[in-house]
Order: structure tokens, then C-alpha cells, then sequence
């Protein structure tokens, strides 16, 4: 292999990192900043709505004004407010003539045995992103995470030193001819 195709598979993987960086950074952002129309993203850990959503995937959640049987909505969770769940509404009931909704998991055998009230739910699945979450949670792995910030800013300081470099070369050469 000559030093041309070297340098070119070395440009190829670096812009592939980049890409790689830059794809992980953006998915951390969104679950991390507001989004505008309150949109939510959660990856989603379990296999309790398999095969309509995966393992590792990524939820996509948008509030509605109202819900119905069949459709699949994220909530927190009674124990833990910090926890949400994803799961399809299978029946819509009154209780104490409030509405709630009665949800399972596809993949489950048996519907939840608390019911969602509507002050719980965060929203509603527009779409899913397939093994995204797995890329997510351990991109939020503090080691991980450090070099996500670390390399970019590196390779960013690196390129600069290169220039200035380049640049005081450039002067100290045309210096030394007008002598």
C-alpha cells in the first residue's frame, strides 16, 4: 500500500469519527435541552413493548390534548417521577370520575396493575429510533462522555497549534531571506 492510499484511509476514518462524535453529541443534546413543542426523547431499556419497539431504542414523545386505546405513550412512573414508561393504552376507564388508562407492555402478558392517570403522561410515540439508546446510555458513561468533549476539543486545539506553527515558520523563512 503506497503512502496516497494510506492518507486517504486515514482521512476517510477520521471524517468517519467525526461523524460518529458529532452524531453522539446531537443525540445527547436532544435528550438532554428542550425541544420546541415539548418533545421528549427516552431510550427505552426493557423489552416490554417488543417487537413494536425494540430494546435499545429511542422514543420520540410529543403531548397530546387527548389519548386513545392503541396508541403508545410514555409516563412517569408512581414510585420514581425520574422513570418513564412506554407502553400502549389498551382500555380508557373513570375512576372516582376521573379518566384513566389502563396500559401493557406488547411484549408483557398481563396489563399494568396501576393505571395511568393523565397528570402522568408525558406524551405520546410519533417514532422510534432503533438501537439509538444503546449508543445514548453509554454515551453517557462518564469515561465516554469525557472523551466526547476531550478529542474533539484536542483534535481543535491540535489543528490550531498547527496553523500558528505553519504560519510563525512561514514568517521566520521570508525573515531569513531579507537578510
Amino acid at each position: 500500500m503506497n503512502m496516497l492510499n494510506l492518507k486517504r484511509i486515514i482521512n476517510i476514518l477520521k471524517k468517519l469519527c467525526v461523524v460518529l462524535l458529532v452524531s453522539v453529541a446531537f443525540f445527547l443534546a436532544i435528550t438532554i435541552l428542550p425541544v420546541p413543542g415539548n418533545i421528549k426523547f427516552f431510550s427505552v431499556m426493557s423489552g416490554s413493548m417488543e417487537p413494536a419497539i425494540k430494546t435499545g431504542g429511542v422514543v420520540v414523545v410529543s403531548p397530546r390534548s387527548e389519548y386513545k386505546v392503541g396508541d403508545i405513550i410514555s409516563f412517569s412512573t408512581v414510585e420514581d417521577k425520574m422513570v418513564s414508561v412506554t407502553h400502549r393504552i389498551t382500555r380508557i376507564e373513570q375512576d372516582n370520575y376521573e379518566t384513566v388508562y389502563i396500559v401493557k407492555g406488547d411484549g408483557n402478558e398481563f396489563e399494568d396493575s396501576d393505571p395511568v392517570k393523565p397528570n402522568e403522561i408525558i406524551g405520546q410515540v410519533i417514532f422510534t429510533l432503533p438501537w439509538v439508546g444503546f449508543l445514548l446510555g453509554w454515551a453517557k458513561k462518564p469515561i465516554v462522555f469525557t472523551a466526547i468533549v476531550f478529542i474533539p476539543a484536542s483534535l481543535v486545539i491540535y489543528n490550531e497549534f498547527q496553523k500558528i506553527f505553519c504560519q510563525l515558520h512561514a514568517v521566520k523563512n521570508r525573515e531569513d531571506h531579507k537578510v
